[in-house]
């Protein structure tokens, strides 16, 4: 069975990248592909976009590169009409992430509006379209791993990760002078806002007799607040809130040791970067996405919600030059571990393949 038999349409739903390790496993394996984005379309422009695509095309198989309600609709739809296999590649965890920030939204960001009788729904159409998927791809394993995913057929490819400036290993030695720590989130969602409340406090612990500065870059609705906490609060090194950046290159050429905690989150491509540029991980331990670390790395993640064992991690990073070595080490290791998961085009196509000679 040739490749050439197998026609493949992503279909997206916003501008992101998310669909790199798909595209780079189908163009590896020679299979015929098509991108439509769909962003900002109604339901109607949806399900005519996609119909017309698919017969253009005559693509065998659609991969939905995102959870969204209009995939519900177009799963009922295709049952009656074209009836092509397709699948859907989750990258988070599709329940959870809408309900806890409308939650978190109503308590602690009375100004954004979060009704609740629309929330219910959006919560009910979420568990109705995941019920009617059968075929998933998944970044992690530990989402697989879940009882809803259990009687579904399941793929496991991590997504491909931007590396924007990787580089050797370094010196082998810790920061000398300045520390520079580098922290990137998401501040849509309170879980990483609460993060990042969570490594100033730690940082607050150090007792180093050294310059420090914390750069925080991400943009979200806890902007605003993640901006007065930092200025509520008397710290002995400087902290800077950066907000949204598209390009980190320099903030990752510049920092010695990288901060992430979140208790909300799949596989943080941010965290890859950091690993790319040989910068140790300092992180909290969440199943979610505790996969995007090696076995290694794992046996130093923090407990979420404990800045002492932030501190404690951080220091023993900042004053033993072999353990940063070894940190560092890890980092890159991980990179090269992970890029040789992604070779998975014949395992892909032979997946899709089983999907469309069902």
């Amino acid at each position: 069975m040739s490749n050439n038999e197998l026609s493949v349409l992503l279909v997206k739903f916003d501008s992101r990248s998310r669909d790199q390790s798909i595209l780079s496993c189908l163009n590896q394996a020679h299979v015929p592909h098509n991108v439509f984005i769909c962003y900002e379309l109604g339901l109607y422009a949806f399900l005519k976009g996609v119909r017309s695509a698919i017969v253009k095309q005559r693509a065998s198989i659609v991969i939905f590169v995102g959870f969204n309600k209009f995939v519900f609709i177009w799963t009922i739809l295709n049952w009656f009409t074209l009836r092509i296999p397709h699948v859907v590649r989750i990258g988070g965890d599709p329940i959870e992430v809408p309900w806890s920030r409308y939650k978190n939204a109503r308590k602690y960001l009375p100004t954004l509006k979060q009704n609740r009788f629309f929330a219910v729904i959006r919560h009910c159409v979420n568990i109705l379209t995941l019920a009617s998927i059968r075929n998933v791809l998944v970044v992690n394993h530990e989402l697989a791993r879940q009882p809803r995913f259990r009687r579904k057929k399941t793929f496991f490819l991590p997504p491909e990760s931007k590396i924007i400036c990787k580089r050797k290993e370094r010196d082998g030695i810790a920061p000398v002078g300045q520390i520079n720590f580098l922290c990137v989130t998401n501040l849509n969602y309170f879980e990483k806002y609460s993060g990042v409340m969570a490594i100033v406090d730690g940082l607050k612990l150090l007792d180093i007799d050294r310059e420090m500065t914390l750069k925080i870059v991400g943009g979200g609705d806890y902007l605003f607040s993640l901006e007065q906490f930092v200025g509520q609060n008397n710290t002995d090194f400087k902290v800077e809130v950066c907000g949204y950046q598209s390009d980190i290159t320099r903030d990752l050429e510049e920092a010695d040791i990288f901060l992430y905690h979140s208790t909300l989150d799949s596989w943080p491509n941010v965290i890859m970067e950091a690993m790319a540029n040989a910068l140790p991980i300092v992180c909290n331990y969440h199943p979610t996405f505790a996969g995007i670390f090696s076995d290694s790395q794992k046996a130093f993640l923090h407990r979420s919600g404990h800045p002492i064992e932030i501190q404690e991690d951080i220091t023993k990073i900042v004053n033993d030059d072999t353990f940063y070595t070894r940190r560092s080490k890890q980092s890159l290791d991980r990179v090269n571990q992970v890029s040789n998961d992604l070779i998975n085009s014949k395992e892909l196509t032979r997946w899709l393949k089983a999907i469309t000679h069902k």
